[in-house]
C-alpha cells in the first residue's frame, strides 16, 4: 500500500544553551509546507513492513526551518483498530538563523534510534 499527503504544518522549538556561565535561549516558531510519503508491504498475515518519509519546509518567521524524518520498521495488526509498530527512525531539524547576538548561528539536530508505537484507528 502506498500513501502520500501534502499540507501545511507548524514547527515549534524552544532551545536553551549554557556554556562557561553564559546562557542563551531561543524559540523558533515556523509555519510551512509538509510532504509525507509511506510505503508498506505484507510480510505475513497481520504483519506489514513499513517505510515512511516526512519533509517540512518552513516559510514564515525570521529563521529558515527544514525537517527531514524517516522510519523503517514493521507493523503487527492486533485487531482491525489496534496495531503495534517498531523499527528504526531518523530525524533531522535544521534552522538557519538570520538574526542573533553577537552574530547569527545555525542549529542542526540529528536524532536517530529505535521506536515502538501503539496505533489506534478510528
Amino acid at each position: 500500500m502506498n500513501e502520500g499527503s501534502v499540507g501545511v504544518g507548524g514547527s515549534f522549538l524552544n532551545s536553551r544553551i549554557s556554556r562557561l556561565g553564559l546562557t542563551d535561549s531561543k524559540s523558533v516558531d515556523n509555519l510551512g509546507f509538509l510532504l509525507t510519503g509511506a510505503f508498506s508491504f505484507e510480510l505475513a498475515p497481520r504483519l506489514r513492513g513499513l517505510y515512511e518519509l516526512r519533509l517540512f519546509q518552513g516559510v514564515s518567521g525570521t529563521d529558515d526551518v527544514e525537517i527531514f524524518a524517516s522510519e523503517l520498521g514493521a507493523q503487527w495488526m492486533l485487531s482491525e483498530a489496534l496495531s503495534l509498530s517498531g523499527g528504526y527512525q531518523g530525524w533531522q531539524y535544521r534552522a538557519d538563523r538570520e538574526e542573533g547576538f553577537p552574530e547569527p548561528s545555525n542549529l542542526v539536530l540529528d536524532l536517530e534510534g529505535p521506536f515502538l508505537r501503539l496505533g489506534l484507528k478510528f
